[in-house]
């Protein structure tokens, strides 16, 4: 019996700013959450405290152990993202105090052992880097934007919060 499941990491806290005026892209997680959640599909949501590198890794390792051949994976990260040498990477709850935070070395690494199909979406700053990775066939990356370039979506939960938000939010279509 194949099975769909989802880790949905959303990321914003760590940023004073950003928190006090609730920039709705740590949000974007919560919102698919509720909607898998309504369809009864097994869905992990780590977000703002919860979104700790050890919490994340343990429960990508967990997904993978998890995962069967028909499985469908999906993993959402909806967080910073920046250029670290070379590689990306996902800037996780605590960034700012302690450097907490997943390469994509480490993401790849993880998502090319589980079975099924994989979808790694990221809605982050230089998620594009994430493309230079060889990753099996079965394994679906969607970038927002390219290697060296803000992120380009416009979240899903803008179309429920009109509240400001201090990073440029622009289509890329």
């Amino acid at each position: 019996n194949a099975e769909f499941r989802a880790l949905l990491i959303g990321v914003n806290a760590g940023d004073p700013i950003r928190d006090r005026i609730k920039c709705p892209f740590n949000r974007d997680a919560v919102v698919m959450h509720e909607l898998f959640q309504k369809q009864g599909v097994k869905s992990k949501l780590l977000y703002s405290k919860q979104a700790t590198y050890t919490k994340v890794y343990k429960n990508l390792v967990r997904m993978a152990k998890q995962s069967r051949d028909g499985d469908v994976n999906f993993i959402l990260f909806s967080t910073h993202g920046g250029n670290f040498h070379g590689d990306y990477i996902a800037y996780l709850y605590g960034y700012l105090d302690d450097g907490d935070a997943i390469v994509g070395a480490e993401i790849i690494e993880i998502v090319s052992k589980m079975k099924g199909i994989v979808i790694v979406a990221v809605d982050a700053c230089h998620s594009g880097m994430l493309l230079k990775h060889k990753t099996p066939d079965s394994v679906i990356i969607f970038a927002s934007c390219l290697e060296m370039q803000e992120s380009g979506w416009i979240p899903l939960s803008r179309l429920a919060d009109d509240e400001p938000c201090g990073h440029l939010v622009r289509p890329i279509f």
